[in-house]
């Protein structure tokens, strides 16, 4: 829904009690800040989660020293937890560094014209 109608619910949300507008800039300030907002969690959720199976790992290694297992492979849930949060990792750093052209496309898939600010 956020895709199909984007300028609704950015209107919806940023008005006050009166139905004066509560945010004063452009709708290509708020879809940059929603893409960077959106990278941000990305990431971030991306480093917990990758922390969480580095220490799977470590774990499973002390589990394996204790009980004599010197040829312990790694699990493949921690390998594809890793592979996939290195992934997310860089979707959301690239959310938050190319968010402009990000917008711009979307601006374009949409038809809207270019701002004059650039």
């Amino acid at each position: 829904m956020l895709w199909r109608f984007p300028n609704t619910i950015a209107s919806s949300l940023s008005t006050d009690e009166s139905g004066d507008s509560a945010f004063h800039g452009s709708s290509e300030q708020v879809m940059l800040i929603g893409v960077a907002l959106i990278g941000l969690y990305a990431f971030v959720f991306g480093i917990i989660d990758l922390a969480y199976f580095e220490a799977y790992r470590y774990a499973e290694n002390q589990i394996a020293e204790r009980a004599d297992f010197s040829d312990y492979p790694t699990s493949p849930q921690s390998f594809a937890g890793r592979i996939t949060n290195i992934v997310q990792i860089l979707f959301g750093l690239g959310l938050i560094l190319g968010r402009k052209r990000i917008v711009a496309l979307i601006r374009q898939a949409r038809g809207v014209r270019p701002s004059p600010d650039g």
